[in-house]
């Protein structure tokens, strides 16, 4: 079987979040440099570009995320138990405020963002009929 891939819901605001984050410190500051801007050019450029190349995979025996050239996790089906709605800000591979919290190994959790949550979910629990899927999503 082909893998599928889920491309991330990218959410601006979670993005502007972020700059305002970064860009804190310089406010603070009363002399930024042109290094100073620079780099939090470089960093900003660094998470949005994490942010819109993340995907979660679904192959044939376990879910990949992965940011940019990272593998950030592979989880395999038999260990999910649980997939429902969040919106949780923990930091996590999902770019968007629109989350899925997937419950694994017995209690660890992780939160992704994938643009079709309920389709997603249905075939993850294709996968594993055993997760336990509460998902609402306008798609």
């Amino acid at each position: 079987m082909k893998n599928q891939v889920f491309k991330s819901r990218f959410g601006w605001c979670l993005q502007g979040f972020v700059a305002l984050i970064f860009g804190l410190d310089f406010i603070i500051k009363q002399n930024v440099s042109v290094a100073d801007l620079a780099m939090l050019s470089v960093l900003q450029g660094l998470v949005l570009f994490l942010n819109l190349t993340t995907q979660y995979i679904i192959s044939p025996n376990e879910l990949i995320i992965k940011m940019g050239f990272f593998k950030f996790a592979a989880i395999p089906f038999g260990s999910i138990q649980k997939i429902e709605t969040s919106r949780v800000l923990l930091s996590s591979p999902a770019p968007s405020w629109d989350r899925l919290a997937i419950t694994y190994n017995a209690g660890s959790t992780i939160y992704i963002s994938p643009d079709n949550k309920k389709q997603f979910a249905e075939m993850v629990q294709a996968k594993n009929p055993a997760v336990i899927v509460n998902v609402t999503s306008k798609n």
